[in-house]
Protein backbone atom coordinates (compact mmCIF):
# COMPACT_ATOMS: atom_id res chain seq x y z
CA UNK A 1 0.00 0.00 0.00
CA UNK A 2 1.52 3.84 -0.84
CA UNK A 3 0.10 6.95 -1.16
CA UNK A 4 -0.96 8.06 -4.89
CA UNK A 5 -0.57 11.64 -4.15
CA UNK A 6 3.31 10.96 -2.57
CA UNK A 7 4.19 9.71 -6.20
CA UNK A 8 6.91 12.33 -7.98
CA UNK A 9 6.13 13.54 -11.28
CA UNK A 10 7.55 16.38 -13.66
CA UNK A 11 11.32 14.86 -12.98
CA UNK A 12 14.40 16.78 -14.54
CA UNK A 13 17.25 14.79 -16.11
CA UNK A 14 20.28 15.65 -17.56
CA UNK A 15 21.03 13.77 -20.99
CA UNK A 16 23.71 11.85 -19.04
CA UNK A 17 20.99 10.60 -16.85
CA UNK A 18 18.64 10.10 -19.68
CA UNK A 19 21.63 8.06 -21.30
CA UNK A 20 22.18 6.34 -17.75
CA UNK A 21 18.65 5.14 -17.79
CA UNK A 22 18.60 3.58 -21.28
CA UNK A 23 21.69 1.69 -19.99
CA UNK A 24 20.02 0.07 -17.38
CA UNK A 25 16.78 -0.42 -19.71
CA UNK A 26 19.06 -1.93 -22.33
CA UNK A 27 20.71 -4.10 -19.75
CA UNK A 28 17.55 -5.34 -18.37
CA UNK A 29 15.78 -6.39 -21.90
CA UNK A 30 15.19 -9.90 -21.88
CA UNK A 31 14.91 -9.51 -25.79
CA UNK A 32 13.97 -6.55 -27.90
CA UNK A 33 14.29 -2.99 -27.81
CA UNK A 34 13.44 -0.15 -29.41
CA UNK A 35 14.06 3.60 -30.18
CA UNK A 36 12.61 6.66 -32.62
CA UNK A 37 16.70 6.89 -33.81
CA UNK A 38 19.04 4.10 -34.31
CA UNK A 39 21.92 6.19 -32.22
CA UNK A 40 19.38 6.30 -29.43
CA UNK A 41 19.48 1.94 -29.49
CA UNK A 42 23.51 2.73 -28.42
CA UNK A 43 23.53 4.83 -24.82
CA UNK A 44 26.75 3.08 -23.86
CA UNK A 45 28.85 4.93 -26.59
CA UNK A 46 28.12 8.25 -24.89
CA UNK A 47 28.28 7.39 -21.31
CA UNK A 48 30.33 5.53 -19.22
CA UNK A 49 27.93 3.14 -17.25
CA UNK A 50 28.73 0.55 -14.32
CA UNK A 51 25.99 -0.18 -11.65
CA UNK A 52 27.68 0.85 -8.79
CA UNK A 53 27.95 4.03 -10.22
CA UNK A 54 24.31 4.23 -10.56
CA UNK A 55 23.72 3.74 -6.68
CA UNK A 56 26.28 6.40 -5.59
CA UNK A 57 24.70 9.29 -7.62
CA UNK A 58 21.03 8.60 -6.37
CA UNK A 59 20.39 7.94 -10.19
CA UNK A 60 17.10 6.31 -9.45
CA UNK A 61 16.31 8.03 -6.35
CA UNK A 62 13.12 10.33 -6.46
CA UNK A 63 13.84 13.74 -4.56
CA UNK A 64 13.76 13.16 -0.30
CA UNK A 65 12.51 16.52 0.06
CA UNK A 66 9.11 15.25 -1.08
CA UNK A 67 8.94 12.43 0.75
CA UNK A 68 7.65 12.18 4.58
CA UNK A 69 9.23 9.95 7.04
CA UNK A 70 8.18 7.70 9.68
CA UNK A 71 4.53 8.06 7.89
CA UNK A 72 2.25 5.95 8.57
CA UNK A 73 -1.06 4.70 6.54
CA UNK A 74 -4.40 4.67 8.25
CA UNK A 75 -7.18 2.71 6.23
CA UNK A 76 -10.98 3.01 7.60
CA UNK A 77 -13.92 0.54 5.31
CA UNK A 78 -17.19 2.05 5.33
CA UNK A 79 -18.17 -1.44 7.72
CA UNK A 80 -16.33 -0.06 10.20
CA UNK A 81 -12.79 -2.19 10.10
CA UNK A 82 -9.73 -0.09 10.08
CA UNK A 83 -5.98 -1.03 8.79
CA UNK A 84 -2.40 0.54 9.58
CA UNK A 85 0.66 0.25 8.52
CA UNK A 86 4.28 2.29 9.16
CA UNK A 87 6.67 2.94 6.59
CA UNK A 88 8.27 -0.21 6.69
CA UNK A 89 4.37 -2.28 6.12
CA UNK A 90 4.70 -3.22 9.95
CA UNK A 91 1.11 -3.51 11.54
CA UNK A 92 0.01 -2.22 14.78
CA UNK A 93 0.67 -5.13 17.38
CA UNK A 94 4.08 -5.61 15.89
CA UNK A 95 6.74 -4.23 18.49
CA UNK A 96 8.38 -2.10 15.92
CA UNK A 97 5.31 -0.25 14.41
CA UNK A 98 6.49 3.06 14.26
CA UNK A 99 9.39 2.60 15.52
CA UNK A 100 11.09 5.20 13.67
CA UNK A 101 8.87 7.74 14.24
CA UNK A 102 9.22 7.57 18.11
CA UNK A 103 13.13 7.17 18.01
CA UNK A 104 13.88 10.19 15.97
CA UNK A 105 16.12 8.12 13.84
CA UNK A 106 15.06 8.00 10.59
CA UNK A 107 13.98 11.76 10.66
CA UNK A 108 17.60 12.55 11.39
CA UNK A 109 18.64 10.21 8.65
CA UNK A 110 16.05 11.77 6.21
CA UNK A 111 17.58 15.35 6.85
CA UNK A 112 21.17 13.95 5.65
CA UNK A 113 20.02 12.40 3.06
CA UNK A 114 17.77 15.56 1.81
CA UNK A 115 21.18 17.61 2.59
CA UNK A 116 23.10 15.41 0.55
CA UNK A 117 20.97 15.85 -2.37
CA UNK A 118 20.63 19.35 -2.01
CA UNK A 119 24.72 19.33 -1.96
CA UNK A 120 24.79 16.95 -5.06
CA UNK A 121 21.95 18.64 -7.20
CA UNK A 122 21.17 22.17 -5.64
CA UNK A 123 18.04 23.82 -4.57
CA UNK A 124 16.05 23.65 -7.73
CA UNK A 125 13.23 20.47 -6.94
CA UNK A 126 13.63 17.42 -9.26
CA UNK A 127 10.46 16.47 -8.93
CA UNK A 128 7.53 17.07 -7.14
CA UNK A 129 4.61 15.23 -5.41
CA UNK A 130 0.91 16.24 -6.26
CA UNK A 131 0.38 17.12 -2.81
CA UNK A 132 3.06 19.91 -3.07
CA UNK A 133 2.09 20.99 -6.69
CA UNK A 134 -1.32 21.81 -4.52
CA UNK A 135 0.55 23.49 -2.12
CA UNK A 136 2.52 25.74 -4.61
CA UNK A 137 -0.61 26.59 -6.42
CA UNK A 138 -2.45 27.66 -2.95
CA UNK A 139 0.62 30.14 -1.92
Amino acid sequence: MFNFLEIQTRRSLSEEEVLKINCIIKRRAYRYIAAGREEWLYPERHVTFNWRAVGDEHLLMPDPRSLHPAAEIVVGYTYGRTEAMDTLGRRPGDRRFGHEARSGDEIYAHRRWCDEFEQRFGSERRGTSWEERNLERAA
